[in-house]
């Protein structure tokens, strides 16, 4: 799981301030694993907690980017 969050954030670091797409998450994350949207949302759910500031910001449907 370490791992997962890990590359969530790293994705999202090196696309900022673009947002990055649940579905180009999904795929670097999971590859051709079928998984559902919730369990990307909880991944990035875990990782917020572990953040000692409001970082990452959620783009209504579409997907998740760095807060600068």
């Amino acid at each position: 799981m370490l791992r997962k969050k890990r590359t969530v954030l790293e994705i999202l670091a090196k696309n900022a301030p673009h947002v990055v797409t649940i579905q180009e998450l999904e795929w670097s994350i999971y590859k051709d694993e079928e998984v559902s949207s919730d369990r990307l949302r909880s991944l990035v759910r875990q990782l917020r907690a572990k953040l000692p500031f409001e970082l990452i910001k959620t783009v209504r449907s579409i997907g998740y980017s760095i807060d600068g």
